[in-house]
């Protein structure tokens, strides 16, 4: 199946740009790890590796391009930091990337871009674990570039995110969110977050929630999310299936964000009917 990938980026190189195959080749393999076996572990920990193995090849490409003096790197719905079982949540599964990079690149006498962090949530007790947790495992160290805690409204931080990084140059911005719910997330958000050109995307979403109320009787919750795709809801398609919700509410982020921007998806199955769902937005080049 990887001899396949290859002859296919051979086909499309010469018509698109170079950062654009490295973004692909990305998204490939970490198709690929989805694929390779059943995942058996938790949902969330399943998201956080997916994650992990992005940030990886993210930042070890973004970090080498010769061109990036800065990353930032948005947690929006950081949680805790750990779970009940002490396993890693998304702020300590992020500084490990950069850890690892770090070192990595020290190693080879490389110089890398400052990246920056922000870990963020609207509840104070859980801002104040991630703290703590990041302290306990020694997993940030001020030359890696600055760290940031607060509590604030998601909306609230998006308009900051997007207003800063318009106003910077030789700079890109990652951006992972992790809802409580979807109530509060809009397409609109994303082409906001997008709209700047030096960022990137992570979203996650429940859509074995969102399907099974689709089918079954829709909240008010799911028909603004439907119709901030600039769909009417009487036009969507009430599915009785998770891959068909799942194909049709990605086919409407495509064409609500155009051909300027590129839209794929990874998929955690618990069982057939219990299937979550990561996008990964990014400009097309």
């Amino acid at each position: 199946m990887r001899v396949i990938y290859r002859v296919i980026l051979g086909r499309i190189i010469k018509s698109i740009s170079l950062s654009f195959v490295f973004k692909l080749y990305i998204c490939l393999n970490l198709w690929e790890i989805r694929i390779q076996k059943k995942i058996l572990k938790p949902h969330s920990e399943a998201k956080v590796r997916l994650l992990g193995e992005y940030l990886k090849r993210y930042l070890n490409i973004i970090g080498n391009d010769g061109y990036t003096e800065r990353i930032k790197i948005y947690d929006l719905f950081c949680g805790e930091g750990i779970y009940n079982n002490d396993k890693e949540g998304s702020p300590l599964i992020i500084l490990r990337a950069i850890k690892d990079l770090y070192f990595a690149n020290v190693a080879k006498i490389k110089k890398i871009p400052f990246i920056d962090c922000q870990f963020n949530d609207i509840e104070a007790r859980k801002v104040e674990k991630v703290k703590q947790a990041i302290s306990d495992k020694s997993l940030y160290y001020a030359e890696y570039g600055e760290i940031d805690f607060t509590v604030e409204d998601y909306q609230n931080e998006i308009k900051k995110i997007s207003k800063y990084l318009q106003s910077v140059k030789n700079q890109k911005g990652f951006i992972f969110i992790d809802p409580y719910g979807y109530a509060n997330i809009k397409a609109g958000d994303i082409r906001t977050l997008l709209s700047t050109g030096n960022s990137e995307v992570l979203l996650f979403l429940p859509t074995q929630f969102m399907y099974r109320f689709d089918s079954k009787g829709t909240p008010i919750a799911l028909i603004d999310f439907i119709e901030d795709l600039s769909i009417k809801y009487q036009d969507w398609k009430i599915t009785d299936s998770v891959w068909k919700f799942i194909g049709q509410l990605t086919d409407a982020f495509k064409k609500y964000l155009g051909l300027a921007y590129f839209v794929d998806i990874f998929t955690i199955e618990k069982d057939p009917q219990t299937v979550f769902l990561l996008i990964l937005f990014l400009k097309s080049y």
